[in-house]
């Protein structure tokens, strides 16, 4: 079989008989060249679909004519769809770049115009305090100042150059958003965005809805887009470094959010501060390992001498006898107070012992539910915490962190009766603790299954 080129038409000059070879070889060849041409020109990928084999019907047997008929057909269709579908794909790619030009310009125009001024930059105010908080009676008429902790935030809110981000973590309602929104309206001329993820979402909503908050425009962005509108605020600003606060809702932080969150953060170093306010004490462990760059602060219960502030703040009238019960029982969380505040000062639901005896049954039932009974073992010996070189010659794969939370999770979503997150995993300390006083005084006569 041999080929010649005339007038951009490939003619193939066939030879009769056509054995079966030939057939496939001048499939072959056509097809080939039929990508090739429609590749560089649609037009002209057209044109291959009217391929003649340039031999007269006479020379051929019936059946090779009819093969080549059928190879020929074969072959006009491959084109015609290769060539429309060049077309179309030739269309929504101008349709692409359009669009990307139009987003393109929009984001330009979002970074230039009047967005990223000091007006318009969200600075923590009284009323947005109270908007990002829980309570807001509490923090504005019972808030207690927590030197020791606010030292720690002031820390990661003062610095003009970043070099790390800021994890808030400790047990429920132990006031993690309460101190960090205080600590952040303290904070003389520092530009503090505060941003609330309520929800799930991906990198990109992240990304944009965070925009959103900054300047109060809408547009598609990504990280980059994002730091590209930072260093546009530092250089009108003199350098002045902004704070990004995450206030992570409980609910919100699914193991893909709170990733996101985190390598946002994490891209963001060296261009604005990051602080990220968890939800749950666990979460930690689903984030840390960035030991370069990762800074942590918890959040744990209130001193005694705070906590007897709060208590004065709050109009509860206990003896200093009452007080130590209370505070050496069930600890001192600001969660727990106000809520004994409710039951047994203003409602009168229960006594001071009933409510005590309550919390104090409900965490002997968090303990029996915990899947990991060796921590609890040791931290019965060691209630201040126990570090994992406490466990060295025992399996390192059930009582490494990961693998702790990891049994906690699949229990969680296994059981009817939901186990509780009483331990937690400090990273800066190297070690497990539980997370409330009333763990600690349930734990101290607890009693362990044979074999557990």
């Amino acid at each position: 079989m041999s080929q010649n080129n005339s007038l951009g038409l490939y003619l193939f000059k066939i030879k009769s008989p056509l054995t079966i070879t030939d057939i496939f070889s001048l499939m072959h060849a056509m097809f080939h060249r039929s990508r090739r041409l429609f590749r560089l020109s649609p037009a002209l990928g057209r044109q291959i679909a009217r391929l003649s084999s340039g031999a007269a019907k006479d020379d051929l047997d019936p059946s090779t004519y009819e093969l080549l008929g059928n190879v020929s057909l074969i072959c006009g269709c491959i084109t015609l769809t290769a060539a429309v579908s060049s077309y179309l794909l030739d269309k929504k790619e101008e349709a692409n770049k359009r669009t990307e030009a139009e987003e393109n310009e929009r984001i330009r125009r979002a970074l230039e115009a009047p967005g990223l001024t000091r007006e318009r930059l969200i600075k923590i105010t009284p009323a947005l305090i109270e908007k990002a908080c829980v309570d807001k009676t509490i923090l504005c008429q019972n808030f207690v100042a927590r030197p020791k902790l606010r030292a720690a935030i002031q820390e990661a809110l003062s610095t003009k150059n970043p070099v790390n981000y800021y994890f808030i973590y400790g047990p429920r309602g132990a006031g993690k958003t309460e101190i960090v929104a205080q600590t952040a309206a303290e904070v003389g001329n520092k530009y503090v965005v505060w941003h609330k993820v309520s929800s799930p979402c991906s990198e990109e909503e992240l990304a944009s809805n965070l925009f959103k908050t900054i300047t109060g425009e809408t547009a598609n962005m990504t990280d980059i887009d994002l730091r590209k509108a930072i260093i546009n605020f530092r250089e009108q600003h003199d350098g002045e470094c902004p704070t990004i606060i995450f206030d992570i809702e409980r609910g919100a932080g699914d193991s893909y959010t709170l990733s996101h969150i985190k390598g946002l953060a994490k891209f963001l170093v060296n261009f604005c501060q990051s602080i990220i306010v968890l939800p749950e004490a666990s979460d930690i462990e689903r984030l840390r390992g960035d030991h370069a760059r990762e800074e942590f602060v918890y959040v744990d219960e209130m001193a005694i001498s705070e906590a007897k502030e709060y208590m004065t703040k709050a109009g509860a009238n206990y003896q200093e006898k009452e007080l130590d019960y209370i505070f050496n029982n069930i600890g001192t969380s600001p969660a727990v107070l106000r809520d004994l505040i409710n039951t047994v000062g203003v409602k009168k639901e229960k006594t001071l012992e009933q409510f005590v005896n309550t919390i104090l049954q409900n965490a002997r039932n968090d303990l029996d539910k915990f899947p990991v009974k060796p921590i609890l073992k040791a931290l019965q010996t060691h209630p201040e915490g126990v570090s994992l070189d406490h466990f060295n010659g025992q399996p390192f794969e059930i009582l490494s962190p990961h693998a702790v939370f990891s049994a906690l999770r699949r229990a969680v979503a296994g059981t009817v009766e939901k186990p509780q997150i009483i331990v937690v995993f400090r990273p800066e300390l190297y070690k497990y603790q539980l997370l409330s006083t009333a763990h600690k005084t349930a734990l101290k006569t607890f009693k362990f299954q044979e074999g557990a």
